[in-house]
């Protein structure tokens, strides 16, 4: 089985997708932090932009539930804001651009970012092999895949 957390308006064909707010017509609505699965169930789970939404003093707990979910060689894809990136354009940046970058867009109840990762925080928090990066739309992203050994 495969996982898309926070699917908002993304869903993904062959996978079950999960988020919090029922007008985006998820799969399964239900909080990232409640998550009503066992452990070692999935053989991907695809978490694009949800990291940031928690606070930073509950991303290890939030993370480390969901690697449980992983099964042996399973594969973890995070998407989420570097913060390296968009500071190093904060010159470039207007205030406006980089408030939403930081702080997340604010147009809905759930729309607010608490916390800023690296790939190497990221990597400590997860205590995974990191397998893959790619290249997203946006520059002020990073996507990193992850293998649960």
């Amino acid at each position: 089985m495969k996982l898309n957390l926070g699917c908002g308006t993304d869903k993904k064909e062959g996978y079950i997708n999960l988020d919090i707010r029922e007008e985006v017509r998820p799969d399964i609505v239900a909080d990232v932090k409640k998550l009503p699965f066992k452990v070692k169930a999935f053989k991907e789970i695809v978490c694009n932009d949800i990291i940031e939404h928690f606070s930073w003093r509950q991303s290890k707990e939030i993370l480390t539930q969901i690697k449980k979910l992983l099964r042996k060689d399973g594969v973890l894809i995070i998407r989420c804001p570097d913060i390296r990136k968009i500071i190093n354009d904060f010159d470039f940046l207007t205030l406006r651009r980089f408030n939403a970058l930081l702080f997340g867009g604010q147009d809905y109840k759930h729309n607010y970012h608490f916390a800023c990762f690296t790939k190497e925080y990221l990597q400590e928090l997860l205590q995974m092999k990191l397998v893959k990066e790619e290249k997203t739309e946006s520059k002020y992203n990073m996507k990193l895949y992850f293998r649960y050994e």
